[in-house]
């Protein structure tokens, strides 16, 4: 990762359980996620810097196929952060500058949207007793 945002050096990797790691996608300049739909068969990710949500098909062997962009932010909402995905597969995205989460199906339209009383939201995630109670930095 780049925090500057103008070379490209951040990659995404896949690590397996012997710590093996495979170089998967990239380059990107600020990359965040990465976050599994519950049935492991989609895989998204974040290109900060460009403004873009990717979602990858995982195979059965775990590696990442038919890449597509899922949804692009436009730059006066913020810049895409960090996601979490919930137990029906819907994509919570953390606005930087954007003071706010977003809500997408998982065929990307917008669902709803968290209006948050701070600028720099970076990620969240699900968690409690039943994973029903949203964190959010």
């Amino acid at each position: 990762m780049n925090d500057g945002g103008a070379e490209k050096t951040g990659w995404l990797y896949r690590i397996e359980a012997d710590l093996t790691y495979q170089r998967c996608d990239g380059p990107y300049a600020v990359t965040n996620g990465p976050a599994i739909s519950p049935d492991g068969r989609v895989l998204y990710h974040v290109d900060t810097h460009g403004g873009v949500v990717y979602a990858f098909d995982r195979n059965m062997d775990g590696e990442l196929e038919n890449k597509r962009v899922f949804v692009t932010i436009d730059p006066s909402l913020g810049r895409p952060d960090g996601l979490t995905v919930d137990n029906e597969g819907h994509i919570w995205l953390a606005h930087w500058g954007g003071y706010r989460l977003t809500r997408f199906t998982p065929e990307g339209q917008i669902e709803g949207i968290v209006a948050l009383p701070a600028p720099q939201v970076t990620s969240c995630t699900f968690g409690g007793p039943d994973m029903s109670t949203l964190y959010i930095t």
